[in-house]
């Protein structure tokens, strides 16, 4: 999976969107919930569905992307991950791999 760059302080969102048995398997579920995990450090997400169209959005603001450490410079390669809760059982999506993500340095003046 090819990994995707955020810029340090800006906006982050990334859609996953299903096909219907994938989404078939995940809903109705309890609970859903998504961080950036880099190194030891964790990073919530927001968490908005799109139950019609299956589809999971996840975001962060700039002011909480602010705090992500950016690579390389002996930062931990980053990722995001989403996890399902359906009745008892964790499901993590996607169920194979996290999602890769390079934090790169914002734009300053």
């Amino acid at each position: 999976m090819q990994a995707a760059r955020i810029k340090k302080g800006a906006s982050f969102k990334a859609t996953l969107t299903f096909e219907a048995d994938e989404w078939a398997s995940l809903y109705p579920w309890t609970s859903v919930e998504a961080k950036v995990g880099q190194g030891s450090r964790r990073y919530p997400l927001t968490v908005a569905t799109d139950v019609p169209n299956m589809r999971l959005t996840v975001t962060a603001t700039a002011a909480e992307t602010a705090s992500w450490v950016t690579d390389p410079k002996g930062a931990a390669p980053a990722s995001f991950d989403v996890w399902v809760t359906k009745g008892t059982e964790v499901l993590p999506v996607p169920a194979s791999t996290n999602v890769p993500l390079i934090i790169i340095e914002g734009i300053t003046r």
